[in-house]
Order: C-alpha cells, then structure tokens, then sequence
C-alpha cells in the first residue's frame, strides 16, 4: 500500500512490482533469443529458412520469443508441478 499525503493508493506498488518484472521478462527473452540466432546451429536454420520465405529479421526474432516464451513456461510449470508433489508425498 502507497500513501500519497492524505490518499492511501493501494495496488499502486503491486503494479509497478509487475510491471518491472515484465520489462526484465521481456529483456531476458530477447537477450536469450538474439543469443540463440547468433550462435545456435538449429535457430541460424529457422532463421535462413524463415527469411528465404520472405520474413523479417523482426518478425523472426518475434516468433522466435514466443516459442522461447513457451518452452520456458512449461519448464516452470513443471518445477512447480514437481515441487507440489514433493511436498504433498
């Protein structure tokens, strides 16, 4: 909860928390995903194939994210799903 002189605004924190762990998020994304097109065998493919078809470097390293995006998600996902059943065993 914030207090701006006599107001109290809550969720204001909570908000700018989110918000920042999004732009961190999304940096981290792009600094794997650039990475990746740089140096890894099986990402150079995709994008040579991607632009022989006419997309953008821009476009390529959009979708590129957005299977990163993915692939992390369900790691975690499964973490969390592993650390649950430790717990209730």
């Amino acid at each position: 909860m914030l207090a701006f002189g006599t107001q109290v605004v809550s969720g204001m924190w909570a908000a700018a928390e989110n918000a920042a762990a999004a732009i961190e998020t999304s940096t981290a994304l792009h600094t794997v995903a650039v990475t990746r097109m740089r140096c890894h065998p099986e990402t150079r493919h995709y994008e040579a194939s991607r632009t022989a078809l006419g997309k953008s470097r821009r476009d390529i390293r959009r979708t590129l994210k957005r299977a990163l995006a993915r692939r992390f998600y369900r790691r975690i996902e499964a973490t969390v799903r592993r650390a649950i059943l430790a717990i209730d065993a």
